[in-house]
């Protein structure tokens, strides 16, 4: 899913699930969660010192952010910037994104087994 794709459905899902707290901070809302799902693929298609997440292996940017340990940065690091009334959002959005891209929530070591990416790029 494209990281605006994931923010609009976020934005969506809030606004219906959580109606009244949308409305109260609205403007917060619709700055962070754009924010959150930036920061979360913010490894996409790139490459660094030490990885190289382009062409063929684009998926390979979940290993930096898409696990539980992940989602916690994000809740510190957006519950710094954005105040602590936000980490629930926050954690639940996070959440989602890494749901949505994988079907589940690992942990940061699910990278690194043998044969994964073999596996989650199916073949």
């Amino acid at each position: 899913m494209l990281t605006k794709d994931h923010a609009d459905k976020s934005l969506q899902l809030i606004a219906a699930e959580r109606p009244g707290f949308y409305r109260r901070h609205k403007e917060v809302i619709d700055e962070l969660i754009p924010d959150l799902h930036a920061w979360m693929d913010q490894y996409f298609n790139t490459r660094g010192d030490g990885y190289d997440y382009t062409g063929i292996d684009v998926m390979k940017h979940w290993e930096r952010l898409h696990h539980i340990q992940g989602i916690n940065m994000a809740a510190d690091h957006f519950s710094e910037k954005y105040g602590e009334l936000f980490r629930e959002t926050v954690v639940e959005e996070a959440r989602r994104h890494v749901m949505d891209d994988l079907g589940h929530i690992p942990v940061e070591s699910f990278y690194h087994q043998i044969g994964i990416w073999k596996e989650l790029r199916g073949f």
